[in-house]
């Protein structure tokens, strides 16, 4: 079976989630049961998640999984 590389989209998630009232990575980290250190380095683009992070991130916005990360071959 092929491997996909993904990229998580960090500003993307950083959009999603000022919509949704959560302006800090402490307020992302609350409603998403992320550790703060976790999305302080996602965010800063230092750590990529895993891809069950990445989904639930997804789904706890309430987005799909391609709003926040792309995959390329």
């Amino acid at each position: 079976m092929p491997q996909h590389r993904y990229f998580f989209n960090s500003n993307r998630l950083i959009e999603i989630a000022a919509d949704a009232g959560d302006h800090t990575g402490y307020a992302i980290a609350q409603r998403t049961g992320l550790s703060e250190g976790t999305l302080s380095r996602i965010i800063n683009g230092r750590r990529q998640p895993k891809l069950d992070s990445a989904a639930h991130l997804a789904r706890t916005y309430g987005v799909a999984l391609d709003d926040l990360v792309s995959v390329a071959a």
